[in-house]
């Protein structure tokens, strides 16, 4: 059978000056929670760099 596709990429770097630069392979998602609900960051591209106060409590990367 066909081996399993690897998750994407997804880095979350802390700039420390209030920034936070998050690269990722694919479509970027955010949630509030790890269950969920998961949806897509409308305009995202990597890398995306977001003020730290707004940054995703969850965040996961998905194959487009």
């Amino acid at each position: 059978g066909d081996a399993p596709a690897a998750a994407p990429a997804l880095s979350i770097v802390n700039n420390g000056d209030g920034t936070v630069t998050v690269t990722f392979e694919g479509k970027l998602q955010a949630a509030p929670t790890v269950n969920g609900p998961w949806a897509d960051v409308e305009g995202a591209v990597s890398p995306q760099i977001i003020p730290a106060s707004e940054a995703m409590q969850y965040g996961r990367a998905v194959s487009e």
